[in-house]
């Protein structure tokens, strides 16, 4: 009998991913547990225990109520290889000082920690549809993109770093708080109260707001080192700062005076994920941070980047000659930069 001989990481996600079967692997103390199929996710999510490692191949997962303090592992949300959990996804748990950390999966719905009170979500390298924080004392986001919505509520808290964040507000609670550095806004609609933004680009993509209420930025916030672009229906915008304390850019009418290849030709209200948000080598150079860096997403430490933190298991190639009992195997293995 042939003896197949390697060592890999994330070997059962790369092999899942080649023969299309979902596969959610789950860690519990150094002991790893796979379940198959669509509900995988379900189920590892079911047994998990506080601090248990959750790791997705590529496909489509059913959505699970997470309730543990869990570390979540996907393949990435984009390229060839896509964790996707297709649905809604409720978190919390019974333990108010839990942790959920996720990186590296699309949620196609809603992300919501809409349970009992965790004391923190991390969430890196991912993209959400929509993603709510109703109890939770803080979540963080890097690199990370929310497609449609971004909302907070009652004292809760969102950090966002380096990412792309779609209609993001806080239902006016003045005490829920939403902080971004680094970042993509893409305003639609509505005030936006007790939010910090340093060094970002604010997109204003609904022209259905008089002058008045375009004063999306309220009192109660704070921004810095910003710079604002959209829509001009009503007249001069240069407002849009205006009654914030703050050093700032002020309002451009032109998306090319801001971004290399974002034009008023596309609906730039809506996430284009073709698009990938660079500031043009004019706008680098003219709105800058404290240090004279670019603001947006590629400024500051940490640039936007969709690679993951991890390795993980991309390509397996089984050499037909073999060398007595041993079978040659050939494994490729994507690393992190």
């Amino acid at each position: 009998m042939k003896k197949l001989i390697f060592t890999t990481v994330f070997l059962i996600v790369g092999l899942a991913a080649m023969a299309q079967i979902q596969v959610a692997t789950l860690t519990h103390e150094g002991e790893s547990k796979q379940f198959y199929s669509a509900k995988a996710f379900i189920q590892a999510a079911g047994e998990a225990q506080e601090g248990d490692l959750i790791t997705l191949s590529a496909g489509i997962f059913e959505p699970a109520s997470i309730t543990k303090g869990v570390k979540i592992r996907g393949v990435g949300y984009d390229g060839e290889q896509i964790s996707e959990i297709r649905g809604d996804i409720g978190l919390g748990s019974e333990d108010s000082t839990s942790v959920v950390d996720i990186e590296g999966v699309y949620v196609n719905g809603n992300v919501d920690f809409n349970g009992n009170q965790m004391a923190l979500g991390n969430i890196r390298r991912c993209k959400f549809t929509n993603l709510y924080n109703r109890t939770t004392e803080q979540v963080n986001l890097l690199h990370s993109i929310i497609t449609n919505e971004m909302a907070v509520y009652n004292t809760s808290k969102i950090s966002c770093m380096n990412s792309i964040i779609s209609h993001p507000h806080n239902e006016k609670y003045e005490s829920a708080q939403i902080f971004m550095n680094y970042c993509i806004f893409i305003h639609r609609k509505g005030y936006m109260k007790g939010l910090t933004m340093m060094n970002s680009v604010l997109i204003h993509a609904d022209n259905s707001y008089n002058s008045d209420s375009y004063l999306v930025i309220q009192p109660s916030s704070q921004a810095e080192n910003c710079v604002a672009i959209g829509y001009t229906s009503y007249g001069n915008r240069s407002n849009t700062f205006s009654n914030i304390a703050g050093n700032n850019y002020g309002y451009y009418e032109n998306y090319t005076d801001v971004f290399a290849t974002l034009t008023s030709d596309i609906d730039v209200g809506v996430y284009q994920p073709d698009n990938d948000y660079a500031l043009s080598e004019t706008a680098k150079t003219q709105f800058v941070d404290a240090e004279g860096g670019q603001i947006g997403i590629y400024g500051g430490s940490t640039p936007f980047s969709k690679q993951l933190s991890y390795a993980i298991f991309s390509s397996l190639q089984v050499d037909p000659q073999t060398d007595g009992d041993q079978l040659g195997v050939k494994i490729s293995i994507k690393n992190p930069e």
